[in-house]
């Protein structure tokens, strides 16, 4: 699925690239790359559901092969959610 990314206060765009393969979402940015792609291709942003969590990796470094973060974002799970009353 292709698409562009807008920056609200600029106004300029990217564009982007979103697949899913292997039961994984891939996100590739027209104009950026990771270190062991050819340039026009390599996903900066990958999420995929891992040992029941699901997890957000990011190639933030093209001179990087390993991930630059790598985020589990479980507690944004809605059953997490405080109810009312509740203390955050």
């Amino acid at each position: 699925m292709r698409c562009n990314l807008r920056d609200e206060a600029s106004g300029q765009t990217v564009g982007c690239s979103v697949t899913f393969e292997n039961g994984k979402v891939w996100v590739q940015l027209d104009g950026y790359g990771e270190c062991s792609s050819q340039a026009g291709s390599g996903c900066q942003v990958g999420i995929e559901y891992y040992e029941d969590q699901v997890w957000v990796t990011v190639w933030g470094d093209i001179n990087r092969d390993d991930p630059t973060e790598r985020l589990c974002i479980d507690g944004a799970r809605e059953s997490n959610r405080n109810t009312e009353g509740d203390e955050r």
